[in-house]
C-alpha cells in the first residue's frame, strides 16, 4: 500500500466532502470524522498523513524519517501558515521572502511546499498533485513560476482541452489518480519492503531465537546487529526515484541487487539437515536456490517482475520470522501477486505436476528406486490405479529437490510443448515451481496417506485465515506456473 501525504486546510470545514471527493472507496464512507485531529488518525491506516497548515507540512516535509514513509503528495494551494509556535524557526527566512506579509505567503503556501520539496529535498515530481479550489490564485502561483524560472509542474487535469490545476469538484479525475497510485507496482514492494523491515527491526531484540537459526551450523553465529543491519540495508535498497530506472536492463539491475542484499544472509546457509518443518524446506529451497543462481547464472534474469519479488521477500521473511511477520503487510504483497485460486480440479494438481516433472526424465532416468523402475517409467504409469500412493509420493518427493536451473529449463521447456534450449530458462518461473515441488514432501507429511490433489481441495475449502500458509501461497502462485486463470 502506497502512502499519501495530503496537505489541506479544509475550508469552510468540508471535511467528509473533501475526503470522499479525493480517496472515494479508497477509505470507509460511512464515517469521516468532522474535525482536523480526528480525520487525522482517522486516515493513517490507510496511508494518509494529513496536514492543515503551511508550517505541520514544512516540518513534516523537512523531517526525513517522515518524509521517508511519503510516496506521493497532494498540495492544496492557499494554506493558512500556523497553528502552533514556530519552535524550529523556520517562518522567519521563508516570510522574508514576501516581505513579511503572511496573506502573500498565504497564497501560494502550496507552491512554497512544492518548491521545497523538488529543489531541496528532491522528491520527484511527478508524484505530486495541485489540488484546490482557489482558482483566482492561479495567476500569482504562474507568476511565481516564472519568477523562479520554473516550468509549472504538469497537472494531468484536463478541461476544455487544456491542463490545469485540479479542484475538489474534479472527483472523478482526483480518483483516478489515486487509483493509478495505488496500482504502481514498483512503488508498491518498495513501500511494503520498508513497512516490514521496520516492524521486524523492532521486534527483533536481544536474546530472543530466529527461527532463521534453524538453518545455520552450530558454531555459526547470527547476532540482532547483524539481523538489524540487514534490514536496515533491504529497506534502503529500491529508491524512490522510479522514473531513474526508466529502461528494463536499468530495472533488471536494481532487481539484481534487491535480490542479492535479500539472499545475502543464506550464503552462510550450507544444509537442511537442522530443519525438521518440511514447511520451512520449501523456503529454504527457494532461497538457497535463488543465491546459488545469482551468483552462477545472474545474466538469466529475465523476466523479472515486481510479482516475484512480492514472492521471494515473502518466501524470505517467513523463513527468517515465521509468524511473526505483519500479516497485514504480508496480505497486501499477495494481493500484488494476483488473484488466488479458489478451487481446482481433484486431479488437477496430480496431472499437472506430473506433466511438468516430465520435463526432467533425462536426470531422473538415471535414479534407480526400490522396486528397480527408473523413476520415469514410473511416470509413463503414473495415473494407474495399481501403482500406490507411497511410490507416487516418493517419485514427487524425489523429483522436488532439483535445483540445478537446466533441469527446471527443460521442466519448463517440456510443460510448454517445446524442445528443451537453455534460453527457455525463466528465472521467475522457475522459483515458482520450486515452490511447489518441493512442497511436495511437505503436503507428503501432512497428508497422511490422502491423496495431495484432494488434501490441496481441503485446505482451498477451509477459510484463508485456517489455511496453511505453504497453500495460501501457493494459491497465488500456481496460475503463474501452470498458465491457468485465477
Amino acid at each position: 500500500m502506497v502512502h499519501f501525504l495530503w496537505v489541506e486546510d479544509f475550508e469552510g470545514d468540508n471535511f467528509k466532502n473533501y475526503t470522499d471527493s479525493l480517496f472515494g472507496h479508497f477509505v470507509p464512507q460511512n464515517y469521516v470524522p468532522e474535525g482536523h485531529g480526528e480525520l487525522k488518525q482517522f486516515l493513517q491506516p490507510y496511508g494518509i498523513f494529513l496536514e492543515t497548515h503551511f508550517l505541520d507540512a514544512l516540518e513534516f516535509i523537512r523531517d526525513s524519517e517522515k518524509l521517508f514513509k511519503i510516496d506521493f503528495i497532494i498540495l492544496d494551494i492557499d494554506l493558512p501558515i500556523a497553528q502552533y509556535e514556530d519552535e524550529n524557526n523556520y517562518l522567519p527566512e521563508i516570510l522574508a521572502r514576501y516581505q513579511n506579509d503572511e496573506q502573500a505567503l498565504r497564497k501560494v503556501a502550496g507552491y512554497q511546499l512544492y518548491i521545497e520539496l523538488v529543489i531541496e529535498l528532491g522528491f520527484p515530481k511527478q508524484r505530486i498533485l495541485f489540488c484546490s479550489n482557489h482558482a483566482d490564485y492561479l495567476n500569482a502561483i504562474l507568476e511565481a513560476f516564472e519568477n523562479a524560472k520554473i516550468s509549472l509542474p504538469n497537472q494531468p487535469c484536463v478541461k476544455n482541452n487544456e491542463h490545469r490545476i485540479a479542484t475538489k469538484a474534479d472527483n472523478v479525475f482526483l480518483q483516478e489518480w489515486i487509483q493509478q497510485a495505488q496500482d504502481n507496482a514498483y512503488l508498491s514492494v518498495r513501500r511494503n519492503v520498508i513497512e516490514q523491515c521496520q516492524f521486524l527491526r523492532k521486534i527483533t531484540r536481544k536474546g530472543e531465537n530466529l527461527q532463521f537459526e534453524l538453518f545455520l551450523d552450530e558454531n555459526r553465529q547470527l547476532s540482532i546487529s547483524d539481523m538489524r543491519i540487514y534490514l536496515e540495508v533491504l529497506e534502503s535498497v529500491l529508491p524512490l526515484r522510479e522514473h531513474e530506472i526508466p529502461s528494463n536492463k536499468n530495472k533488471r539491475q536494481l532487481y539484481k541487487i534487491f535480490l542479492r542484499t535479500l539472499a545475502h544472509q543464506w550464503d552462510a546457509v550450507t544444509h537442511e539437515k537442522n530443519v525438521a518443518d518440511p514447511a520451512l524446506l520449501s523456503y529454504f529451497t527457494v532461497m538457497k536456490t535463488l543465491r546459488n543462481w545469482l551468483s552462477h547464472i545472474g545474466d538469466k534474469l529475465d523476466k523479472v517482475d515486481e510479482k516475484l519479488l512480492a514472492f521471494l521477500f515473502i518466501v524470505n521473511m517467513r523463513a527468517m520470522y515465521g509468524e511473526k511477520v505483519d500479516i497485514k503487510l504480508e496480505n497486501q504483497l499477495l494481493n500484488l501477486i494476483g488473484q488466488p485460486i479458489d478451487a481446482i480440479d481433484p486431479d488437477h494438481l496430480q496431472r499437472q505436476l506430473y506433466y511438468s516433472y516430465q520435463g526432467v526424465k533425462g536426470l531422473l532416468e538415471k535414479r534407480v528406486v526400490e522396486d528397480k523402475k527408473t523413476t520415469y517409467e514410473c511416470f509413463r504409469h503414473y495415473n494407474n490405479k495399481t501403482v500406490s500412493y507411497e511410490f507416487k509420493q516418493k517419485i514427487l518427493t524425489r523429483s522436488g529437490k532439483i535445483q540445478h536451473y537446466k533441469d527446471i529449463a527443460a521442466l519448463l521447456a517440456n510443460y510448454n510443448g517445446q524442445e528443451y534450449k537453455d534460453e527457455y530458462f525463466n528465472f521467475s518461473k522457475a522459483l515458482y515451481f520450486t515452490y511447489i515441488h518441493r512442497g511436495m514432501c511437505y503436503l507428503n507429511a501432512k497428508s497422511d496417506n490422502v491423496l495431495l490433489s484432494t488434501w490441496f481441495k481441503q485446505e482451498l475449502e477451509k477459510p484463508e485465515a485456517e489455511q496453511d500458509f505453504y497453500i495460501k501461497l501457493a494459491r497465488y502462485i500456481y496460475p503463474l506456473c501452470f498458465n491457468i486463470k485465477s
